[in-house]
């Protein structure tokens, strides 16, 4: 993979605090004031395992070059039956990822309004996988465009980073997410079933997301409020400077907690007779990564064990630990290795 280190706004600052001591939180503060900002409200459908949602994104062109369109990854519809080029899951994979056999998942864009105008837009790549919207005016440096995206997902039953299986539904890039702008274009590439592709910008989220009460929700972010009405909760999370926005819910889980700093840590987990060694596992990263590489910058980690089929996956303040890992050693490792990442592609951007 082509590691051309820095997302557009925020790496050489993270650099500099990482290693020349400046303050980490005041560096992500100030990359969040420059941020595209994603206000998202959605409804998760549990029974029939879809969403339904609303997507404000208030886009600020931090390029010096001057914008006609826009360009939005759809990573979910790397789940379609007929995905070909950039699919999400590779021929070996599939038993494990889907053991009770292919399952479709993908997301339909409805609706694309800008200023209240309704836009015609295109789906294009190769695999329908990015969104492009055309602008009425040209976008100049250091201004901003709110694009509203109505969407919905169907959620495939696979164990990954987007899917649901015996025990959690992954939230994972799920929706529209803004292709990064850099050498003059947007960066396009599709999904792989390998490795780590997705490549994206520090952004802030407001995410008002509802969800049955019978579950319980690991996310990115910190959850300002949850209100329960009849048989639904609501929550409203926000997140300020990150890369990503990812959930998770089960009905099964239990939560055990710590606090490292300034950080809260939170293992939700199910089935685990050594929850609290495993919640120390977590701890003791967090410690040292914090004095081997400088202060962890957020106020909330979690760390959610998650039907996946592989080892672990890393998203910002939320690490999936895969519950087909069933040596005790290993799955210190991978709490480990996912925590590595909220330094590693988290705050220190690469591609």
């Amino acid at each position: 993979m082509n590691k051309k280190f820095g997302s557009v706004l925020v790496s050489v600052c993270a650099v500099l605090f990482l290693f020349a001591g400046c303050g980490q939180i005041n560096a992500l503060e100030n990359a969040a004031k420059l941020a595209t900002n994603y206000d998202i409200t959605a409804t998760l459908d549990y029974e029939n395992k879809t969403l339904d949602a609303t997507e404000n994104v208030r886009y600020i062109n931090t390029s010096k070059n001057e914008l006609n369109e826009l360009k939005f990854h759809l990573y979910p519809n790397a789940f379609r039956a007929d995905a070909d080029t950039y699919k999400a899951v590779n021929e070996t994979q599939k038993p494990r990822a889907y053991p009770n056999g292919f399952s479709e998942g993908h997301i339909t864009i409805n609706k694309v309004t800008i200023t209240g105008k309704e836009i015609d837009f295109a789906i294009t790549g190769e695999d329908e996988n990015i969104l492009t919207v055309p602008l009425d005016s040209v976008l100049r440096p250091n201004s901003y465009v709110d694009v509203i995206i109505e969407f919905d997902l169907l959620i495939p039953n696979c164990n990954h980073r987007f899917g649901y299986g015996e025990n959690t539904l992954n939230l994972g890039n799920w929706y529209p997410i803004a292709c990064v702008f850099e050498d003059g274009e947007f960066a396009t590439d599709g999904y792989s079933p390998n490795g780590d592709p997705f490549y994206s910008d520090i952004s802030n989220y407001n995410v008002k997301i509802a969800y049955p009460s019978t579950l319980k929700m690991a996310s990115t972010g910190t959850v300002l409020e949850s209100t329960t009405s009849t048989a639904t909760t609501t929550s409203t999370i926000n997140a300020r400077a990150v890369r990503d926005f990812a959930l998770v819910f089960s009905e099964k889980y239990e939560v055990s907690t710590a606090t490292v700093g300034n950080t809260t840590i939170n293992y939700y987990y199910y089935d685990d007779t050594n929850a609290a060694a495993h919640l120390q596992t977590a701890v003791d990263a967090l410690t040292t990564f914090n004095e081997m590489i400088g202060e962890y910058p957020y106020t909330i980690l979690n760390v959610a064990k998650a039907n996946f089929l592989q080892g672990g996956m890393e998203y910002p303040n939320l690490v999936y630990i895969s519950d087909e890992v069933d040596v005790d050693s290993e799955y210190n490792n991978v709490i480990i290795h996912e925590i590595a990442h909220q330094w590693w592609y988290g705050v220190v951007g690469n591609n």
